[in-house]
Formats: C-alpha cells, structure tokens, sequence
C-alpha cells in the first residue's frame, strides 16, 4: 500500500488519474498524495506532545530510523532486483527493460528531492513516530508553528543527564522550551524580569552546574 502511494507521486506528475479501491483520485499535489497513507504525516497522535507556547501550534517526537528501515532505503533494495528480474524474463526488448529500471530510478530521485523540499516528507521517510511516554528514545521533535508563523522545522531534542538537569528539551526560534512534569508539557524558559534593578547590578552569574541546573 506505502508503494501505491508513491506510484501516485510519479504518475501525478505525468497528469494520469489513478484508480483506487473502485475509486478514481486526481491528486492535486504530491503532498496530498503523502498525507493521505496509512498513519500519514499529521500529528496529534500518540506521539504528539503539549507546548505552551502561543508560537507553535503542535508538536511530535520522532526518532532516527536506522539505514535498514528507512522507508526510502528498504524499498529499493527490493524494487532494484525486481525491475531487472522483470526486464531480463518479461521483456524482450531493450527499451521496455530500460524504462522499467529508469522508472524505480527515478522514483527513488523524486524521494530524495522531495525529502529536502519538504520537511514532512523527510521526517515521514527518515524517522519513527515515538510516543510522548517514551520522550527518553526520542531524538527529534517535529515543530509545527502557528499560522502565517513559518515552517514546519526539526528541531533536536536534548535529554538531561539526571543530576537534577531538565528531563529533556528542544530550542526552536532561540527560545529553549524544557520539559515540565508537572504541566507534562513543554515550557519556554522563564526569565525573572520584576527583580529589583540593585540585585541585577550586584548578581555575578552562575558559577556552578548545580546552581545552574537548579535556577532552570
């Protein structure tokens, strides 16, 4: 089903109608075409996670396949050996043989640029969906900001070291959003603005990991 799903991009491409289930769909773009498989690329499932931020609207934790399960790596090493198997025993001629390797080529070259043009495309091929109660094997978290507030981004998610460090968190814009157990929720970190200015003039910083770990 995740192969049908990329036929869609190629052929949309071509401008064919594709016939699905006893239903015909004309993709209107190859993001579309991606978003609509199975568990797809929007968040809001078991691995999105809360942000308390008016700056981004969800968030999700991702993380890094491995070579083998990319699902822009996998695939080929089937469709390769099955494009030259079909061309050396079902065609006889050398111009079909070609067009069916130059396809799955192509194919695999339209995933590669689209991953780079799209941020949900690469994220749906190169990581895993975690779930928010195993933050701990995450790696990424995927940003999606408020309306009109720019682009998707992947930004790294950092975990403490367990001395009394933040549990995990991620900077996303130069803001650092840390992971509060209570709220069970990403906050951004807060500044003490409402001091008084002869504290401010007098303070000389952090000078320990400790007093810093128990300032955040």
């Amino acid at each position: 089903q995740l192969l049908l799903h990329w036929k869609v991009i190629i052929f949309h491409t071509a401008g064919v109608r594709i016939r699905d289930l006893g239903a015909t769909y004309a993709t209107q773009c190859v993001g579309v075409a991606i978003l609509a498989t199975p568990g797809g690329l929007n968040d809001g499932g078991m691995n999105a996670v809360n942000v308390v931020s008016k700056q981004i609207r969800t968030a999700a934790l991702y993380r890094v396949r491995s070579s083998s399960s990319r699902l822009d790596v996998w695939p080929f090493v089937l469709l390769y050996p099955a494009a030259i198997l079909a061309s050396v025993t079902y065609f006889h001629d050398w111009l079909p043989a070609l067009l069916c390797i130059a396809g799955v080529v192509l194919l695999q070259v339209m995933l590669f640029l689209f991953s780079h043009w799209m941020v949900e495309v690469h994220c749906f091929l190169s990581y895993a969906p975690v779930s928010s109660k195993s933050m701990a094997s995450a790696d990424v978290v995927k940003v999606t900001p408020a309306q009109y507030g720019g682009k998707t981004e992947l930004c790294d998610l950092v975990h403490g070291d367990g001395d009394g460090s933040p549990q995990a968190s991620f900077e996303h814009r130069k803001c650092r959003y840390y992971f509060s157990q209570p709220k069970s929720a990403f906050v951004k970190l807060v500044s003490r603005t409402k001091e008084p200015f002869e504290k401010y003039a007098r303070y000389t910083g952090y000078h320990t990991e400790a007093l810093l770990h128990s300032a955040l």
